[in-house]
């Protein structure tokens, strides 16, 4: 197999794909309206056992990962942030995200709750730390 190697050739490529993926989620979205008008409940609809919802949901979130290597560069004009204020924003979203599901858990299960909130707090900060990759240092 050869590798493509002029420009044009990959950006049509690109664009195929892009047009693919965004046909692929249309008939995800069209078979989840079908199953809104036909009376299926909210639950069964945006449940992560529902193939089309889930083919929504994990196209959407790999599309989010994949656009902050594209966002990182062009923010510019913004410094590298300092190790201890990413380890700050961190405990902060861990504890921001901790009280919501110690909340949600009817103020029971600290443990769980804890570590509920480590997950997302871990996600916002591997974030941050992939886009801080691409920023200019002062």
């Amino acid at each position: 197999m050869k590798r493509i190697k002029d420009e044009r050739l990959i950006i049509r490529n690109l664009e195929n794909v892009r047009w693919a993926f965004g046909i692929e989620n249309l008939a995800a979205l069209a078979i989840l309206a079908s199953e809104l008008i036909n009376r299926r409940p909210w639950n069964a609809i945006l449940s992560l056992k529902n193939p089309a919802f889930l083919l929504v949901f994990i196209g959407s979130m790999v599309l989010v990962v994949l656009s902050l290597n594209v966002t990182g560069p062009i923010e510019g004009g913004k410094r590298k942030l300092s190790t201890w204020f990413l380890i700050m924003a961190f405990l902060l979203e861990w504890l921001f995200w901790g009280a919501f599901f110690w909340m949600a858990l009817a103020f029971s299960q600290v443990l769980l709750s804890a570590i509920c909130g480590l997950i997302p707090a871990l996600v916002m900060t591997g974030s941050t730390l992939y886009i801080n990759r691409f920023r200019e240092a002062e």
